[in-house]
């Protein structure tokens, strides 16, 4: 049986050329029971906070780039280190942030 996990957070709002954009950070992957491994996809965007329009996911060079990551960890953990890993990869996301913005502001 497949377990799956899905991990989504707005970290904040910056002005870009596009127009205003929500700083989205995402895990998302699943539980193999039969092999005892999951898998997760790490992913950082940048996301148009208008919501007349359909929803696109923007890049920005800035932003940490998508990761993969397979690990083996028994079923009663696999929640607990998805949880870790996505408050990992939101400090890395919002740290890119932060480096943008001082960027930004020392032009």
């Amino acid at each position: 049986m497949t377990h799956r996990a899905s991990f989504r957070q707005i970290l904040d709002e910056i002005p870009t050329p596009s127009g205003l954009c929500e700083v989205v950070a995402t895990v998302e992957g699943a539980y193999e029971e039969s092999r005892g491994r999951m898998h997760l996809e790490l992913d950082a965007f940048l996301r148009p906070v208008d919501l007349t329009r359909p929803e696109r996911h923007l890049n920005a060079d800035w932003l940490p780039h998508s990761q993969a990551v397979d690990e083996r960890v028994p079923e009663d953990e696999a929640v607990p280190a998805a949880r870790e890993l996505f408050h990992s990869w939101s400090r890395r996301v919002r740290q890119a942030l932060e480096q943008r913005r001082e960027q930004a502001a020392a032009t």
